[in-house]
């Protein structure tokens, strides 16, 4: 089987992983990988990757730039005719799906943020309902996320979580366990660390750090907040870290207090690795659908900084409780593993076009 994958960066972050993640494991089972896409970094991959990549003319910018991208794209699909093309970037969404849908080649999209917020272009947002209209198939994480859309878009929809992308996972031992509380993620306005700086320097955590992973262009107002709250020797920016295993192998505490976002790959990777997770109860679900209340982690209303405190203290202040809350966490280990989670994959785009040889799937 054929399966196309229209990307935009080289280097994969976030949601990303999940298509890197697929293409790996398709791969294995044999399949032909074909990589579309407008960013010229892809050619240096060739020599590296073992799939077919095809660096696309006329990146899609301006309306000129969007119908030469689309006769390109489709010129190349044309010739190539993979059975089912794959797309996340919503940015390339529309050129991608109207361009299959051309040459009846079926779609794939899928929904990675919370569309209560994202995008927040009137005309993105319209857009974006009219491409989902013509997809054939699309990957929510929630039922939340899924009920936004029009029960026309439910119909296509399927509910696939995110999967553990890395299950090199150590197992923690208490006594390598450091007093950090740790976060991770872009520094920006929808991750609300004002809430978690401010909430950790009110708490008075004598004996712990508060490290957060990540940049951004709010790295100078956080900052400024630091030094004001004089907790500048308790609280870390770590800045960009490739790699969050390292961290998380060795804290005890990750919060998330963002005001919106899909379903955060940290929060898995966090209990994977055995840490007592908090995590705001964000609109789309993606933290509900992972968490248990007080049984595998702690859920906070969203910018609630006396139930981030009393959530903090609670875990500190009672630690047979957070072992426990721990121990629960590595659950998803299975839960969410690849040999669970993929076979929803394989069996999706089974279902895309079955006229077009896609059962012969293996």
């Amino acid at each position: 089987m054929k399966l196309g994958f229209l990307l935009g960066n080289v280097r994969f972050g976030g949601g990303e992983l999940i298509l890197q993640t697929l293409m790996n494991e398709f791969h294995s089972l044999e399949n032909e990988i074909y990589i579309y896409s407008w960013n010229k970094d892809w050619i240096s991959q060739k020599a590296i990757l073992p799939y077919t990549i095809l660096v696309l003319d006329n990146p899609p910018i301006g309306i000129g730039g969007k119908l030469s991208a689309f006769k390109n794209l489709r010129r190349a699909l044309q010739i190539n005719q993979p059975d089912c093309l794959i797309i996340f970037s919503l940015a390339l969404a529309e050129i991608g799906t109207f361009s299959a849908k051309s040459l009846n080649i079926p779609t794939l999209l899928s929904e990675r943020v919370d569309p209560t917020f994202l995008p927040k272009s009137w005309i993105h947002r319209i857009m974006k309902k009219v491409t989902f209209s013509f997809a054939d198939k699309i990957v929510f994480h929630t039922e939340e996320v899924k009920k936004y859309f029009s029960k026309r878009i439910q119909k296509k929809g399927v509910i696939i979580q995110n999967m553990i992308m890395n299950e090199n996972f150590s197992i923690k031992r208490p006594s390598e366990t450091k007093k950090e509380i740790i976060a991770a993620g872009r520094l920006s306005e929808e991750k609300n660390y004002q809430m978690l700086i401010n909430g950790f320097a009110h708490t008075n955590l004598v004996d712990y750090k508060l490290r957060i992973l990540g940049e951004g262009p709010y790295r100078e107002k956080l900052q400024k907040l630091i030094l004001s709250l004089n907790m500048q020797d308790k609280i870390i920016l770590e800045g960009e870290v490739k790699n969050v295993m390292p961290y998380f192998a060795k804290g005890d505490i990750f919060v998330i207090t963002s005001n919106h976002e899909g379903m955060p790959n940290t929060l898995i990777e966090a209990m994977v690795s055995g840490m007592a997770c908090i995590s705001t109860d964000f609109s789309s679900g993606g933290a509900r659908a992972l968490i248990q209340n007080r049984i595998d982690g702690i859920l906070i209303p969203v910018d609630d900084i006396s139930a981030l405190k009393e959530a903090l203290l609670f875990l500190v202040n009672n630690p047979s409780a957070k072992e426990e809350i721990k121990t629960n966490a590595l659950a998803i280990r299975f839960k969410n593993s690849k040999k669970e989670i993929m076979p929803h994959w394989v069996e999706l785009i089974k279902s895309l076009d079955k006229s077009k040889g896609v059962t012969s799937m293996r």
